[in-house]
């Protein structure tokens, strides 16, 4: 079984890369700033099932397509850029200026926040390539991958959660009708510009 000196290494690891600023925190803050963090929340699962999707189609070996064949590669990429111009264009044009208490019961469905996550190549390939480092060859893989599987989840849920908690809590301090326009232009934006990090990345 994996030793908790390893375990610990790749808590850390985990949280460095599950905190860095991308188009899921960005959805995650933008959202919550604008609607309130029970809106943030719901979009939560969907992010969370994208991340399970990829990891399992890295361990099945699917990351190994993606790697070799570069019409594959490029076709989910282009997908994936195409659907984050299409939420910052959603969000730039909707009429929604203002904070209201009760869109925090507004909801968002699963397959949006799901595609964020998942039409990324790149997290297929990353998830194949970082997880193995921290197995130990002499142990079991399956269950050893479980346990790396199981706490990337529930390091990105509480992530997600406090990148929620605390946008609401910022989006109540902001509540005009100015604020609430220049946050979701700058959400906007931001996701325009993870799609064109996302073009640029070989």
């Amino acid at each position: 079984m994996m030793s908790t000196s390893i375990w610990l290494s790749f808590v850390v690891a985990s949280l460095f890369i599950i905190a860095a600023p991308g188009p899921s925190v960005t959805f995650l803050v933008t959202t919550s700033i604008i609607k309130g963090s029970k809106t943030a929340f719901s979009a939560i699962p969907g992010l969370l099932l994208g991340v399970f999707c990829s990891m399992m189609m890295s361990f099945l070996g699917v990351s190994a397509i993606f790697a070799t064949s570069t019409m594959a590669y490029n076709a989910l990429k282009t997908i994936g850029i195409c659907y984050l111009l299409y939420l910052a264009f959603k969000t730039w044009t909707t009429n929604k200026p203002t904070i209201k208490k009760n869109k925090n019961n507004d909801k968002i469905s699963i397959k949006t926040t799901f595609f964020i996550s998942f039409l990324n190549p790149k997290s297929i390939i990353f998830y194949a390539t970082f997880m193995p480092q921290f197995i130990d060859i002499n142990g079991s893989y399956i269950r050893q991958a479980i346990l790396l599987c199981i706490t990337y989840l529930s390091l990105s849920l509480v992530t997600n959660f406090l990148y929620s908690f605390f946008g609401g809590k910022a989006g109540t301090l902001l509540n005009n009708k100015s604020s609430v326009n220049w946050i979701r232009k700058v959400g906007s934006v931001t996701m325009a510009l993870s799609a064109l990090m996302v073009f640029l990345k070989s």
